[in-house]
């Protein structure tokens, strides 16, 4: 690892636009500063292209362009494994039983899952998958971990908790969900967004 470390440290004065000069600022620099500098004529399409756009588009262009049609199967089969059973109460007792056997790091409070759904199913800003995932991370000690209510989260600019995102994804969840495809885009992180707070 050492012997690595150092021959990228000895590419610091190569010129730029060599490969070393590159190699170099992939190990230095922050990605934001990576994608700006090296992606900027990406072709559209590639995944540089696409890192360069999420951090130079304003959030809804980018959801625009890239949620039309995402790929939800991570979401679908983490709802489905996760939050879809705990909303069948003749399903609970197995699914308790398949979370400690997994040792999950959460424990849903059945009746704030009840409370809270009862209350989301009557919100038409969330679609039925939404709600359900809403009810169920409030019923998980999400929101009261944070020391924050529901609706303050959707509507804080700083809910993904992470201090290094992009400027242009600094946008409340409520603002989100009024986008084309921001349900979706929703979706495609909110998975992520859990892992993290666990």
């Amino acid at each position: 690892m050492e012997n690595w470390v150092q021959k990228i440290e000895s590419y610091k004065d190569y010129p730029e636009g060599s490969r070393e000069k590159r190699e170099y600022d992939a190990f230095k620099l922050p990605e934001r500063e990576f994608a700006l500098k090296y992606y900027i004529n990406a072709q559209p399409g590639s995944s540089e292209r696409r890192l360069y756009d999420y951090y130079t588009l304003p959030l809804e262009e980018y959801i625009a362009l890239y949620y039309a049609d995402p790929d939800l199967s991570r979401w679908n089969t983490w709802f489905q494994k996760f939050v879809a059973p705990v909303f069948l109460i003749s399903e609970r007792p197995e699914y308790l039983k398949m979370l400690n056997k997994i040792q999950a790091p959460f424990m849903p409070d059945f009746d704030l899952l009840d409370s809270s759904y009862s209350k989301m199913k009557a919100d038409n800003r969330f679609d039925s998958e939404l709600q359900r995932f809403f009810a169920f991370i409030e019923s998980i000690g999400i929101f009261k971990k944070r020391k924050i209510t529901f609706e303050s989260w959707i509507s804080d600019t700083e809910w993904l908790n992470e201090p290094n995102s992009a400027e242009n994804t600094k946008v409340a969840i409520t603002e989100i969900l009024l986008y084309a495809h921001g349900a979706k885009y929703l979706k495609s992180i909110l998975i992520d967004v859990l892992i993290k707070e666990r």
